[in-house]
């Protein structure tokens, strides 16, 4: 017997639920390396121009803040401790947040596929970027449904790879919309999804919450029953704000079924659902940035030539120090947050394995830093080969100057005092010794500046 079928055979059917359905879309809106400070210049101008030349769309991004934000359906910041509002402030300014956010239109939003007996209805669509440089396409839903829809319909409705599919595309639309008149040219380096002539990357991927609320009074075990038939089998978190009316499911889709009026726990993994697809998006893309940078020094680093070897190094110690403030934030999150959000965060951790993600960036940056020390190692090698077979050149050179000029010394008939001779002996001889100076000089700094690169890297590394 299926689970779907195990729920309808206690009494259990969708029509007997309120069933509504969130999906976060997460798209990467701007570069690792682009800042928060430069996210709010490019969002600030656009917003002071009020409608782009380019796009019929009017400018709506709103800061979060002040009153102003998503509404608690369309997804809200994790909630800190009883801390000072200047503290909070702060808190949050250095944790990953939205940052600003628009509402859609729902005849913009994506639409999943038709139910059988049923629909989905749109109640809210809004796009957020957060100030990690992730947006998010965040869509509430609301199902509407006969007797004969069953739980198998309404999983299926969603969770199939063609509807999955489908819900990419019309996300990437709709994303295309709430962007399109927000990325001009500009000073700022272009976003990922929009770089010229290259289709890079639009929706990364679809998180699907569902959330069942019962019209009367259940026992938990029917709750669970119908949870599972929905999440197809998903983990049971149990979770301290758990008061026996709510039961938690969370594998590849999270499910949440509820009595009347349990919204504590709901509210809370609507959060922690939407924050952690917002980290793991980021991560993701840095990620795919480490691999990138590990790519291109390790295949084309050896032939490069010092100067750009040094560009390269910057951009690697740039990156290292934004793959770190990234983790830090992240692994601060659980010891701030108010006791049921640092709980649920904890088990949803735990289930998806954020830190494993977290421990591959830190992998990747050890790659990184090992071949970008071989190579200034090597190069370093190569460059004193260098300089050895000029010092030999010169040393072959001074040594056969030496043997002519005892030669021809021995052939020579002495001249009377002269002080022209004096004075061009001198200045040859001061000439020499500036010369040997800046070479010398010269030879220092680059086996300075080596062993200062050296030690940064070991730094950085054991930091």
């Amino acid at each position: 017997m299926s689970r779907s079928e195990d729920a309808e055979r206690v009494g259990l059917r969708p029509s007997e639920f309120r069933v509504q359905l969130f999906t976060f879309m997460p798209f990467v809106a701007f570069t690792p390396f682009t800042t928060v400070a430069d996210i709010s210049q490019r969002l600030n101008s656009q917003v002071a121009d009020g409608q782009s030349t380019n796009s019929p769309i009017p400018n709506v991004w709103t800061p979060v803040g002040d009153g102003h934000g998503p509404s608690p359906g369309a997804g809200e910041d994790l909630r800190f401790w009883d801390y000072s509002d200047s503290l909070i402030e702060e808190l949050t300014s250095q944790l990953p947040h939205r940052q600003w956010w628009q509402e859609i239109s729902v005849e913009d939003a994506p639409h999943p596929r038709s139910v059988n007996g049923g629909e989905w209805l749109s109640d809210v669509c809004t796009a957020q970027i957060w100030n990690t440089g992730i947006g998010h396409l965040t869509t509430a839903y609301t199902l509407s449904s006969s007797g004969s829809t069953s739980w198998n319909d309404v999983r299926d409705s969603v969770v199939g790879i063609d509807t999955k599919r489908e819900l990419l595309i019309q996300g990437d639309a709709t994303v295309a919309i709430a962007l399109a008149s927000t990325f001009d040219d500009g000073p700022l380096p272009p976003p990922a999804l929009a770089k010229p002539g290259v289709r890079e990357s639009g929706v990364q991927w679809v998180q699907h919450l569902f959330v069942l609320e019962s019209p009367t009074v259940i026992t938990p075990e029917l709750l669970d029953i119908v949870a599972v038939a929905v999440s197809d089998g998903g983990a049971h978190l149990r979770c301290a704000a758990d008061t026996g009316h709510a039961e938690v499911r969370l594998g590849i889709e999270a499910c949440i079924a509820t009595n009347p009026h349990v919204t504590d726990l709901r509210d809370a993994l609507i959060r922690v659902i939407a924050t952690q697809t917002s980290v793991w998006a980021a991560a993701i893309e840095l990620d795919r940035v480490l691999l990138r940078q590990l790519s291109h020094v390790t295949v084309r680093g050896h032939t490069l030539p010092l100067s750009d070897l040094e560009k390269r190094a910057i951009a690697s110690l740039q990156l290292f120090e934004r793959v770190q403030r990234f983790r830090a934030s992240v692994s601060t999150i659980s010891v701030h947050l108010a006791t049921i959000d640092k709980d649920v965060w904890g088990r949803v951790n735990e289930e998806w394995r954020l830190g494993d993600q977290l421990d591959s960036l830190e992998t990747k940056l050890n790659a990184l830093e090992h071949v970008q020390r071989n190579l200034i190692d090597t190069l370093s090698t190569r460059q004193g080969r260098i300089l050895n077979q000029v010092v030999l050149l010169i040393t072959l050179l001074t040594f056969s100057s030496f043997l002519l000029t005892s030669w021809d010394f021995s052939h020579k008939r002495f001249d009377p005092f002269s002080w022209e001779g004096l004075v061009v002996a001198s200045v040859s001889a001061v000439w020499v010794l500036v010369l040997f100076g800046y070479v010398r000089r010269r030879l220092g700094r680059i086996t300075v500046g080596f062993a200062r690169s050296n030690r940064l890297w070991r730094r950085r590394s054991r930091s």
